[in-house]
């Protein structure tokens, strides 16, 4: 987990988990209805983390990431500018 999750804040946490997977399937013009195909999560549970209802366990996490075809930790870093630096890590 990253500071809110530190700070036992598991539902701030949860809420800017779901900011950022809808931003990451928006990003990726993907729905609700493929991501769920592609991961195998049921709809129910992805709208609840979308909304910040519900944190993914793990093994939900791998699967969102391998959905999103990214590592676990660039899908769960929450910092602002998160991608800009996973990026810039990856051209060195």
């Amino acid at each position: 987990y990253n500071e809110f999750a530190r700070a036992g804040n598991e539902a701030s946490w949860g809420f800017a988990f779901g900011q950022r997977l809808r931003s990451l399937l928006a990003e990726r013009d993907i729905s609700v209805a493929q991501f769920v195909r592609i991961t195998g999560i049921p709809k129910s549970t992805i709208e609840s983390c979308i909304d910040g209802r519900a944190i993914p366990n793990y093994y939900r996490m791998v699967l969102i990431a391998e959905g999103l075809n990214m590592p676990i930790a660039q899908l769960t870093d929450l910092r602002p500018n998160a991608d800009i630096l996973y990026y810039d890590d990856e051209k060195e």
